[in-house]
């Protein structure tokens, strides 16, 4: 029995995978659950939900680049890249905070705002990270003050 005809342009192509294309769809598509992470945090919501959006998001956007969809690579890719997006938009929030906070007094912009950051988490850290962190009813508020006396200390 003779095998039957098949039509060559019916076949499917695989193409191949181009990598560096996917790198950067995963990037970009993955920075949309940074913004989506940004955006919850500013309307006060733990913004947990928004690792799932940055990880489909960075998955698709390596499938749509690469030109091959459901790989390892995009899978691991679009994990990184949402791990890094969202240590990227909790950076700018904290800046967000720091600017809402101090821009009516010292009349700052946002980009000092960022130039604040590292200090302010370096501080909150070690201060954080002392035996003197005591948050019931009655030290909070010396608590406080500590923190405020190791910001103006450091500066």
């Amino acid at each position: 029995m003779a095998e039957p005809y098949v039509n060559p342009a019916e076949l499917p192509v695989k193409r191949r995978e181009n990598i560096a294309l996917g790198v950067l769809g995963a990037l970009l598509f993955s920075a949309a659950g940074g913004l989506v992470h940004f955006g919850l945090l500013q309307l006060g919501y733990i913004a947990w939900i928004s690792a799932l959006v940055g990880m489909a998001a960075g998955y698709f956007g390596y499938g749509l680049f690469s030109g091959r969809k459901n790989t390892v690579h995009g899978a691991i890719l679009a994990v990184v890249f949402t791990m890094l997006m969202i240590v990227a938009a909790e950076y700018f929030g904290l800046a967000k905070e720091i600017f809402d906070a101090f821009k009516e007094t010292y009349d700052i912009a946002f980009r000092d705002a960022l130039g604040q950051c590292e200090r302010t988490l370096r501080i909150w850290c070690r201060w954080n990270c002392s035996d003197q962190c005591d948050f019931r009813a009655g030290e909070y508020h010396r608590s406080c003050e500590r923190f405020e006396a190791a910001f103006d200390a450091d500066g």
